[in-house]
Order: structure tokens, then C-alpha cells, then sequence
């Protein structure tokens, strides 16, 4: 009787949020936690694995004093998962300065007893230009929010509060921003932004990750046939979810064949990198082995 009667209270609350006004706070933060000397050198250790030369410029040695000096400093209190990042990053931003593929990315535990589903988290519909402290739209998936928009603060959160948590990359995604940021996931979004010199506060819904929001974001390309050259343009902005980006390639170059051009720019300005997989197939789409090939420069 007792877990029929938590059983529907849980269902009263979860109905209640449903109905509630927005939620614009953080949605879904970790816990706390302590942060450890041993914890840095599993890093170093963990390094090993992922890297084939981390130790090139920056000798192993050098590394455990490193660790040293970091570990005088480090919080005697549990600390939110953006901060444990920020500060292991310390360690690691000397690899990743010669090696930008190499990202240190907070992860993502679990909220009280329940994990939380990527399918339930609800992002910023847009993705952004970082200029020094600035933070400009690029691309927008939602009507209201306009490319070019300077944004002045998400939920109440300054844009310079949020660049300081993350990776300054040219080009971002409002997910990317978000991970870095204490999770700060919502179901509805406060932005704080000027246009044509004005400042508006628009309020917006986010993006579920279930809604084919990644390959809609990182799998988001643009593709064209300039007549004018005989050449076709691809862009590519995220090498992940590869295997939706190798079927648009392959459609799109057989679009160009059918055309008769022999040329494609292959776009790859604003790409930050991601995974490897699928790289075979993408390769062979690229390959002038056959008479018919396409001539491709990158």
C-alpha cells in the first residue's frame, strides 16, 4: 500500500511540474563532489590511453610536478563538476593546446537515484559564434531567436559566466555550452539578447534530444551547386553522427555527378572535430581511385 501510495505521489508531482509555469532554473546539476590528488593522476594515467604522444613537448616528469602544484590548491570542500573540470583541465590544456581534438568534457552522473536520459534533456535550439567575451548566433532553430542576435545572458546566467566554463571555440553549439555550464539544461529558456542595437528578453522552449536534435545540430550541413564554377560545396560542421553525414555526402555527390561537374569544395571551416567512425566509408566516397571520381581539395 505504501509504494502505491508513493507511486502516485511521485505521478501528482511529476504531473504538477507538467502544468507548473516555466522552469527556467538549472535543471539537472550533479552532486557534488570531492576532488583528490589521486583523481589527477588517473588522469594522467587515463591520458595514456586516449593520446599517442602526450608526453611530447611536456615531459612525463614535469607532469607529476604539475600535479603537485595543483594538488596544494586543490578545494577541501565537495565542488560542482564544472569547477573539478576546470581545474583538471589545468593538467591537460597543455595537450589540448597542441592537439585541439583532445577535449577534457564534464560527464554527466546521476541526479539523486535516477539517471538522467539523454532523451529528456532539453537544449538551447541554436548554435553560436564566440568572439572574445562575445557570443553571437549563428545558426537559430527556433523563429524568435535571429542569426546575428548578441546574447546577453540564458536564464539569468551572463554569456561571459558561461565562456569562462567552456572551450573557446570559434564555432559552438548551445548543448556544448550548456554541458560545460553545470548541466544547465531547463525546459525553457530566458534569453537576453540585443538586435539591431535593442535589448529583448525572448523566452523560448528547448530542444529534446530525442526530437533528431544531433544530427539536426552536429549532423547540420549545407550544400549548394555553384553553376557559375561547374563545382559543388559541402560543408561540414561536426564530424559526428558520421553515418548520416556519409548518406547526405553520397547523395549529394551523386547530385553533382548527375550535373557533370568535376570539382566539390568540401566546407570544413567550422568543424571542431568529434569521432572516427564511419571514417572508411566517408574516405572511399573521396577516393579518385575509380575513372568517374570526383576531383576533391580540402
Amino acid at each position: 500500500m505504501k509504494k502505491i501510495l508513493l507511486l502516485a505521489f511521485v505521478l501528482i508531482a511529476i504531473i504538477s511540474k507538467g502544468i507548473s509555469q516555466s522552469n527556467y532554473s538549472l535543471a539537472i546539476p550533479n552532486p557534488k563532489s570531492l576532488l583528490t590528488k589521486e583523481q589527477l593522476i588517473k588522469d594522467k594515467e587515463a591520458l595514456k590511453s586516449y593520446h599517442p604522444n602526450p608526453f611530447n613537448s611536456f615531459p612525463e616528469r614535469e607532469w607529476d610536478s604539475l600535479i603537485e602544484v595543483i594538488a596544494k590548491e586543490l578545494p577541501l570542500e565537495p565542488i560542482m563538476e564544472t569547477e573539478k573540470t576546470l581545474i583538471r583541465r589545468k593538467l591537460l590544456d597543455r595537450v589540448t593546446f597542441e592537439d585541439p581534438h583532445l577535449r577534457f568534457i564534464p560527464v554527466l552522473g546521476k541526479t539523486g537515484t535516477l539517471k538522467v536520459k539523454m532523451k529528456k534533456i532539453k537544449a538551447l535550439p541554436f548554435t553560436l559564434i564566440s568572439i572574445s567575451d562575445t557570443l553571437l548566433i549563428d545558426k537559430s532553430f527556433d523563429e524568435k531567436i535571429y542569426s546575428g542576435d548578441r546574447i546577453l545572458s540564458i536564464n539569468n546566467v551572463d554569456a561571459v559566466s558561461y565562456l569562462e566554463s567552456s572551450y573557446r571555440d570559434r564555432y559552438m553549439s548551445g548543448y556544448a555550452l550548456q554541458t560545460f555550464h553545470h548541466f544547465s539544461f531547463a525546459s525553457d529558456y530566458s534569453i537576453k539578447l540585443v538586435r539591431n542595437n535593442q535589448r529583448k528578453e525572448i523566452f523560448i522552449k528547448g530542444i529534446p534530444m530525442d526530437n533528431g536534435f544531433f544530427p539536426k545540430l552536429y549532423g547540420d550541413i549545407e550544400e549548394k551547386i555553384i553553376d557559375k564554377n561547374k563545382t559543388g560545396y559541402f560543408s561540414i560542421n561536426n564530424f559526428d553522427y558520421n553515418k548520416y553525414l556519409v548518406k547526405c555526402l553520397g547523395r549529394y555527390l551523386d547530385k553533382v555527378k548527375k550535373e557533370g561537374y568535376k570539382n566539390v569544395i568540401i566546407d570544413i571551416r567550422k568543424n571542431p572535430g568529434g569521432s572516427g567512425d564511419h571514417f572508411d566509408e566517408l574516405f572511399s566516397l573521396l577516393s579518385n581511385n575509380k575513372k568517374d571520381s570526383l576531383s576533391v581539395r580540402r
